[in-house]
Formats: C-alpha cells, sequence, structure tokens
C-alpha cells in the first residue's frame, strides 16, 4: 500500500534461495555469545528457545547483504542488527577480500515508535495501530494509549516527553511543538482531547494508503504478480552478489567460465 512495486522489488523471501545460502556462510562466521548478547535475544530468551530465534539476525545480515546494501531503513530497535550484518561483512571481507558492502542504518529523526504501552510498538506486543484498522478501531486503540500518569485531568500540567501520544503527534500533526506540547505541560490540554485531535490526523494521513491496501485486496491476482516479479528482480540482483561470494571463497564449482 505504501510502496510501488515499479520502483522496488517485493516479493516472499523464500522465492529466492540466495538468502539462505549466505545465511548458511554467515553462520560460520559469527560465535554463539555475540548473538546472545543481543537484546532482542535477551528480551525473550525465557520464552524462545531455538535456533531459529537465536540466528534469526544471522539471516537478518544476509538479507541484507544479499543484495549489497549501503544504507538500511530500520527502527532504532534494530539498531543493534544493523551492526550485526556490518561486523559479519566485515569478518568476510578481511577473509576472502573485499566482496561485500558493508552496511549502515539509516534514521528518521523519530527512529522509535511507541505504542500503547509505552514499549516500541509491535505486533508481538499487541499495542500497534495496524493499517489493517478502520478509523473507528483507530480511536478505540488510541484512547487505550499510555499517557503521563501525572496528568490524571485537563488543567493537570502534564510531561510530553516519553508519552506514544505526543510521540505520534510530532509526526503526524504540524507544528506539534508549538500546538501541542506547550498547553499540555501548563495543563491546559487534556489527554482526551489531545488524543482525539491525533485521531483526526492520523487517520486522514492513513486513508489513502488504507484504501489502497483495499483496492489490492480486491485483487489477489495482481498482488501474486507484483509477488512473482518481485522475486525474478531480487534472484537477478543476488545472482551478481552470490557469484562474487562463491568465488571469493573458492566454492563456485558449477562455473564454467
Amino acid at each position: 500500500a505504501g510502496l510501488d512495486p515499479d520502483k522496488v522489488a517485493i516479493f516472499v523471501q523464500s522465492d529466492n534461495p540466495d538468502h539462505a545460502e549466505l545465511h548458511l556462510i554467515f553462520s560460520m562466521l559469527v560465535t554463539v555469545p555475540t548473538l546472545t548478547r543481543l537484546p532482542t535475544y535477551l528480551e525473550k530468551k525465557d520464552r524462545l528457545d531455538s535456533y531459529g530465534f537465536l540466528g534469526y539476525p544471522v539471516l537478518q545480515a544476509a538479507d541484507i547483504c544479499v543484495y549489497n546494501a549501503d544504507k538500511v531503513p530500520v527502527g532504532k530497535d534494530q539498531e543493534k542488527h544493523i551492526w550485526l550484518a556490518n561486523d559479519v561483512a566485515k569478518r568476510f571481507n578481511s577473509l576472502y577480500g573485499a566482496t561485500l558492502v558493508e552496511p549502515q542504518g539509516l534514521f528518521t529523526e523519530i527512529p522509535l515508535i511507541l505504542g500503547a504501552d509505552a514499549r516500541k510498538m509491535s505486533k508481538s506486543y499487541n499495542n500497534e495501530i495496524a493499517i489493517a484498522m478502520t478509523e473507528a478501531e483507530t480511536e478505540k486503540k488510541l484512547r487505550t494509549f499510555y499517557t503521563d500518569p501525572k496528568k490524571l485531568r485537563k488543567g493537570d500540567p502534564g510531561n510530553p516527553d516519553g508519552c506514544p501520544i505526543y510521540l505520534l503527534h510530532r509526526i503526524y500533526t504540524p507544528g506539534a511543538a508549538e500546538s501541542i506540547a506547550p498547553p499540555c505541560r501548563t495543563g491546559e490540554l487534556g489527554c482526551v482531547e489531545c488524543k482525539g485531535r491525533l485521531t483526526r490526523n492520523l487517520n486522514e494521513s492513513l486513508r489513502p494508503i488504507r484504501e489502497r491496501r483495499a483496492d489490492w485486496i480486491r485483487r489477489p491476482a495482481d498482488v501474486w504478480n507484483v509477488l512473482a516479479h518481485g522475486g525474478e528482480k531480487a534472484r537477478a540482483r543476488t545472482k551478481v552478489v552470490m557469484e562474487k561470494v562463491r568465488d571469493a571463497m573458492k566454492i563456485n564449482y558449477r562455473k564454467t567460465t
């Protein structure tokens, strides 16, 4: 809904086996202690205990490096994973010669969005505003969002810093630093009204995206065509990179020229 398939490759990852091959190679270059120190592992290790979970950041590194990506747009919570991709590319290059681009993270002015419970917004936490939500569902979800616990009613001074609602205002409400933050601090703006303003602005911004999403849902055959064409474009690009990887490692056994 937000990406133009004529400009980007949208595809099913498993349709491109080069991801899995580079993941296998990278898994020989990363130590277990390195992976167990990553924040995502530490956060969920008591609930998830498999190689698939432990090694997922290595697959993410392969997802990036198999395209020789330079800048990777991510949220701040993925910064360590970009560090790992950069690190494993460096290790490969030090062993086999300059072959892979060593990627860097690309962050926006607001690199981390908070969800309803003031943790990072994530489907896993069920604290997100989903594109699939209706405008009424969005309004209902925003009402549940955490705000300053010391601001119990209108008139109480509040602190917008660290408030998930104000963070979203900074994205979806022009001039939020002047129109939202000061009256929140003085108590002039109550949380109910503040959430109401955000609801209107957020729904207005998401409306064209949701309309495009609804249009694609009505055309499943076209969606599969986009994915198939995207897979072709992706495989064409990664084929070149993997040829270089195999050449560098001297394992390009099937190469005839």
